[in-house]
């Protein structure tokens, strides 16, 4: 049982001598905080498969992609590798909204739980000229889509990614809350 003996007077653990592990039932409050809503009560890291829900038999060449979930705050990192456009598993040439799916935990599901995303590379595909972001479906959502960035209501389709990005790697990353 540790128990100070006065507000702030004793340490838990020392630098070198830190505890193995820790097991709190109610989360673990800083600065003094007790409400349990502000309580940190989640912490997670992995590893996810991102795949094309959107796209029938396609699948990526390559997929290196990441997470870290801080209370209900999740960060994506994902770099993916594009098949060859004469690749049976190359995304098809069709308008369905293109997308990406497999990221570990679904969005809240509230209504207008916007995320915010950015592309930080696409090869000699030049989707930076799309003015677009990858965003995470709001409402309970599952997927990433991509969405222009200009005001206007448009997303980006499977033959604009076919077209720009057959054979080509692209890295992103998302934050939004789950």
């Amino acid at each position: 049982n540790i128990n100070p003996d006065a507000d702030g007077g004793s340490n838990l653990g020392e630098a070198s001598k830190r505890f193995y592990r820790g097991y709190f039932t109610h989360g673990i409050g800083l600065n003094g905080e007790t409400a349990a809503g502000n309580m940190l009560d989640d912490y997670e890291e992995g590893t996810w498969t991102p795949t094309m829900p959107n796209s029938g038999s396609a699948s990526f060449a390559t997929a290196h992609a990441f997470y870290t979930k801080i209370g209900r705050l999740v960060h994506l990192i994902a770099y993916v590798g594009f098949q060859s456009n004469a690749s049976n598993y190359a995304i098809p040439d069709n308008s369905d909204q293109f997308r990406i799916g497999g990221i570990p935990h679904a969005s809240t599901s509230t209504q207008y739980n916007y995320t915010a995303g950015s592309i930080s590379y696409s090869g000699s595909g030049n989707i930076a000229s799309w003015g677009m972001s990858p965003l995470v479906s709001d409402n309970g959502g599952n997927f990433i889509y991509f969405h222009k960035t200009d005001g206007g209501s448009g997303t980006r389709t499977n033959a604009n990614f076919r077209a720009a990005l057959g054979g080509e790697e692209m890295i992103m990353s998302i934050t939004y809350f789950a």
